[in-house]
């Protein structure tokens, strides 16, 4: 991480190992030029899933109009130039905008996944409720086993209409 921004930084890991001497430590310090020589097959292979992304898309570099980065290998200075290089825009590194973007989505994506699970819970209500019916049989009442299948039907209703609110008022009652 210090390289993002330094050019040199200290690496100190004290007793990584111990030998009949004693314990044995790690203290050198890595340049942001040895970092990237020891990175180079990395950011050579970065390269061709770039390519054929754009290659599947039908797109080529001259098609985007920004690149945005993110995750923590983004931050290396030598991932951020060959971007620079491979499409000739300067990458975007600032994740607020996306942030701000999360947020404003954020109440839409929470609503979707409430959608979701409920109709995902009710599948799984509707499914043992038939099941349990059906297993018990004739040990169920008359009248309890009418009240179960028109409940279940209801459900099965509130379900194909869509509502999240109709589902869950007809499994929370």
């Amino acid at each position: 991480m210090d390289l993002s921004s330094l050019t040199q930084t200290s690496i100190s890991l004290p007793f990584i190992t111990a030998t009949a001497d004693g314990p044995k430590h790690i203290d050198t310090t890595l340049t942001r030029v040895k970092f990237e020589e020891l990175c180079s097959d990395l950011l050579d292979r970065l390269r061709g899933p770039v390519e054929t992304a754009l290659k599947d898309a039908n797109l080529s570099f001259k098609d985007l109009d920004e690149v945005i980065l993110v995750g923590g290998s983004t931050h290396i200075p030598a991932v951020q130039e060959l971007v620079r290089k491979m499409t000739g825009k300067e990458p975007n590194v600032n994740v607020d905008k996306m942030v701000k973007e999360a947020e404003k989505f954020a109440k839409e994506d929470k609503e979707k996944r409430d959608a979701i699970d409920t109709k995902n819970q009710a599948d799984s209500v509707l499914y043992q409720t038939k099941k349990q019916l059906k297993e018990l049989g004739d040990k169920v009442p008359g009248p309890v086993k009418v009240k179960g299948y028109a409940k279940v039907k209801e459900l099965k209703d509130a379900i194909s209409g869509g509502s999240t609110q109709a589902i869950k008022m007809q499994w929370l009652h």
